[in-house]
């Protein structure tokens, strides 16, 4: 199925009025309705992240631009909305979006002689190519007479057919000169001037405080790549960018100071071979050169970003304090980092890294010691700026790629990109002018909660408090959400997955409320609150097709079930489906109590001492039953005082004392209680906790190291770093 095909499919869905002008390979035109383009973006970034949204022509007319996971990179989705017709094209979209009709693919289209008047604006507009010579000739042969009464009533001139049958151009070009002035005679009057000027003077402020280009500083020392980087950037075509610039070091207007001096230029094959200056001479150089960064930025790069331009500079203002010696200084590095932080910012600073001695082998300007002490240098002022660093050891392709993932992520974030959320709100239905209001929370920048108007995290049961002072903000949530304050959007839960999991529930409506997956690194996932108007009736798990082990949890708790463990609870599924591309698990609403973030007790060493003594198909010597994510946020006091243990999608054969480490591990990553040390040294040298459960399960302590490494291979998903912190550590002590 065509991108268009999808498009438009979603577009009937969310009720949205709308005529697809031109379809080309990577543009996509539309004309829709007043006060469909927030509803139209919605739709958009069901499909993917959208990554620009620029506002080009009044009144509402906008550029979207919209990563897909298939085929192109990215899809430009051009949208008129002019109902009164003040914009450069005249009249011409509002008339084709009212001669709009399906084809035989459900596409709603112009018709031939609407589409002729518009493809002959809009060539008037931007100018006459071959190709859309014989675009005009194809569609005027299609619209006959039609075409010809279309453009006298337009622009009182029906020339244009004449010409298109001859393929004569001058005389193609002098019928669209006659129907660019039909549509700047109506721009004249006085009320569309005045309209105009309001929404033109709206346009401005906006790509003001909204800038729609984008800066981004490459950085690591020589020969890292960030040349080759540099010139891939500015290759990218097809994007969401219209113009693309380069600038070095030097960002403003004034001249190099060795030039002021009149001093020979330096070889840049040899950038430390010459000596810095003293105090005095150095300090002035420094200070020159933040000014000329300061007084340059606005008219070299915040001009730029207003106009959708990507900026690509070479070495931050940082590069001074990290290497000194390249620009003759010997001011300390605290004052060069202090002039860097009054600075504007770019929008991303990507800091290059590979091994030193493979950035030496392609340029041999530095030592190899000098290198890798640059690039331990930049490693550090990554991590202490929050900058992402980006191996460039590979491939340039490949660091390309990467680099670019960054740069859309960053793009996307602008946008309110729906992340890991993205699946929940498929999940719940389709934007649409007939949908409910549902209030969206977010976290961290990403949708965390899609919920109904009227309730909220705590009401739905989607949400339990880690830490006294989390209950505050969740009682704030909780009632910005009753309120119906902040964000919401429409969704039409009737073209969710509700209907289907009612009808395996064997209940005539539910209602749907959905918690999106924390981040997207275990597929499309959420958790689904079910409501039947009256009560909790349900909790429901899904995950994308493939990406999930739900079929795994359904058996372990069947087993469970007939199990009957006494020291702890599990939910009874209530039955499985799937539903366009997801897994579905229905579960019973257990309601946990407690907090999220606490220590482990009694309660729950006696369940892991139950659950390791529970026989597992496939286990071997030395190994027992894990819950495989044991954690204070997957446990709690159900409703009849027994510990409830819920999301055993992870459950396995592990180590005895691995569910016990997960614990720990979990509470130290998202918790940030205990350290990395403390950890290691419960393994290394059991305390009283460890010892208690190594007794009950009748163990030796000498396998607690092995079982924290296992519980950090478990959680290698929630940090990349940890699982090599800990190894470490271990082999350190050992």
């Amino acid at each position: 199925m065509s991108f268009t095909v999808e498009l438009a499919r979603a577009l009937d869905r969310a009720r949205v009025d709308y005529a697809v002008l031109v379809d080309g390979d990577n543009d996509l035109d539309l004309a829709v309705a007043p006060r469909s383009l927030r509803i139209v973006q919605d739709v958009l970034s069901r499909f993917g992240p959208v990554v620009q949204a620029h506002d080009y022509e009044v009144p509402y007319s906008r550029l979207l631009v919209v990563r897909l996971a298939d085929g192109p990179r990215y899809r430009r989705v051009d949208v008129a909305c002019d109902p009164r017709g003040i914009g450069k094209y005249g009249t011409a979209p509002a008339t084709a979006l009212a001669r709009a009709a399906r084809d035989e693919d459900g596409v709603r289209r112009p018709d031939a002689a609407a589409l002729l008047v518009y493809l002959a604006v809009k060539r008037a507009r931007k100018g006459l190519t071959p190709e859309a010579v014989d675009e005009l000739a194809n569609v005027a042969a299609r619209a006959g007479d039609a075409g010809r009464e279309a453009l006298r009533a337009f622009a009182r001139d029906d020339t244009l057919c004449d010409a298109l049958a001859r393929g004569h151009v001058p005389t193609i070009e002098r019928a669209l000169a006659a129907v660019a002035a039909a549509v700047d005679a109506r721009l004249r009057r006085p009320s569309v001037v005045a309209a105009r000027a309001f929404h033109e003077t709206r346009r401005t402020i906006r790509r003001i405080a909204r800038p729609t280009g984008f800066a981004i500083c490459l950085a690591g020392p020589d020969g890292v790549g960030k040349s080759t980087l540099t010139q891939a950037l500015l290759a990218l075509t097809g994007g969401p960018f219209h113009t693309r610039v380069r600038l070095g070091q030097r960002r403003g207007f004034f001249r190099k100071p060795g030039e002021l001096l009149r001093r020979p230029q330096a070889d840049a094959n040899r950038p430390h071979h010459r000596r810095p200056s003293n105090l005095a001479g150095s300090t002035a150089r420094l200070v020159y050169m933040w000014l000329d960064a300061l007084v340059g930025w606005l008219p070299k790069i915040g001009l730029a970003r207003r106009r959708t331009t990507l900026v690509v500079l070479e070495r931050p203002f940082v590069d001074f304090a990290i290497d000194p010696k390249r620009y003759r200084l010997s001011t300390p590095p605290v004052l060069a980092r202090a002039l860097a932080r009054l600075l504007p910012r770019p929008d991303l600073v990507l800091v290059l890294t590979a091994p030193a001695r493979a950035v030496h082998a392609r340029k041999r300007e530095l030592p190899v010691r000098e290198l890798e002490r640059q690039l331990a240098a930049w490693r550090r002022e990554a991590r202490r700026s929050g900058h992402p660093v980006l191996d460039a050891s590979g491939a340039p392709a490949e660091t390309f790629a990467n680099a670019l993932d960054l740069v859309d992520d960053a793009l996307a974030r602008r946008h309110g990109d729906l992340g890991p959320a993205r699946a929940a709100l498929q999940l719940l239905g389709s934007p649409s002018h007939a949908g409910t209001r549902h209030r969206v929370t977010r976290r961290a920048g990403a949708p965390r909660f899609v919920i109904p108007a009227g309730s909220g995290p705590l009401g739905t049961g989607l949400y339990r408090p880690g830490r006294r002072r989390d209950a505050l903000a969740a009682g704030a949530v909780e009632t910005a959400h009753r309120l119906g304050l902040g964000r919401t959007t429409l969704i039409d839960q009737e073209t969710g997955a509700a209907p289907a999991i009612a009808d395996a529930l064997g209940l005539a409506r539910v209602t749907l409320a959905a918690a999106a997956a924390r981040n997207s690194r275990r597929g499309a996932r959420a958790l689904l609150a079910i409501h039947d108007g009256r009560k909790l009736v349900a909790y429901a798990k899904a995950a994308a097709t493939g990406e999930s082990k739900l079929a795994l949890e359904l058996e372990v708790l069947e087993r469970l079930a007939g199990a009957q463990p006494e020291s702890f609870t599990a939910p009874r599924p209530l039955g499985a489906l799937t539903w366009e591309g997801y897994e579905i698990l229905l579960l019973e609403p257990l309601t946990l109590h407690g907090r999220a973030n606490r220590p482990l007790g009694q309660s729950e060493l006696a369940a892991l001492t139950e659950l390791a003594s529970l026989q597992v198909v496939g286990a071997t010597a030395g190994e027992v039953a894990v819950h495989g994510d044991f954690t204070a946020w997957n446990t709690g006091v159900d409703g009849r005082g027994r510990l409830a243990v819920v999301d055993w999608e992870h459950a396995s054969v592990g180590l005895p004392l691995e569910d016990l480490f997960q614990w720990r591990l979990q509470q130290l990553v998202l918790f940030g209680e205990g350290t990395p040390g403390e950890l290691v040294r419960g393994a290394l040298e059991p305390d009283r906790q460890v010892q208690e459960l190594a007794a009950r399960l009748g163990v030796g302590l000498e396998i607690a190291p092995g079982a924290l490494m296992r519980a950090a291979r478990r959680s290698g998903a929630v940090d990349g770093n940890i699982q090599a912190h800990l190894t470490e550590l271990i082999g350190a002590a050992a």
